[in-house]
């Protein structure tokens, strides 16, 4: 699947998850994330399948792009100038569907 906003990886310094795991999902209460790229937090549920990377996807997210990220050299990098036009404040709200093989990512 082609990469989220051109970027080939999103490293995380840190993930706080509050969840609960039943039979057939994965309740993700709550997520926070931190990295040098973005930060934020969301919720959700994963349903679960045989095949994990066949599982489904319902996450919804809130994702503030950090100041590294906005600037790269000084100038808006290509990805930047795409998120800044998406931003409500100073972050912009996600929607996760698809499976964790292939997600779906939408703007809301």
């Amino acid at each position: 699947s082609k990469p989220f906003m051109d970027l080939d990886s999103i490293d995380f310094g840190r993930i706080d998850i509050q969840m609960v795991l039943s039979e057939n999902n994965i309740s993700l209460d709550r997520f926070d994330f931190e990295g040098r790229q973005l930060e934020g937090n969301g919720s959700g549920k994963i349903y679960l399948d045989s095949v994990f990377e066949k599982s489904n996807l319902d996450l919804t997210v809130s994702v503030k792009p950090t100041q590294a990220f906005l600037m790269e050299k000084g100038e808006l990098s290509g990805a930047a100038r795409f998120l800044a036009n998406q931003l409500k404040e100073d972050h912009f709200i996600l929607n996760v569907r698809g499976t964790i093989e292939q997600p779906r990512v939408r703007f809301i």
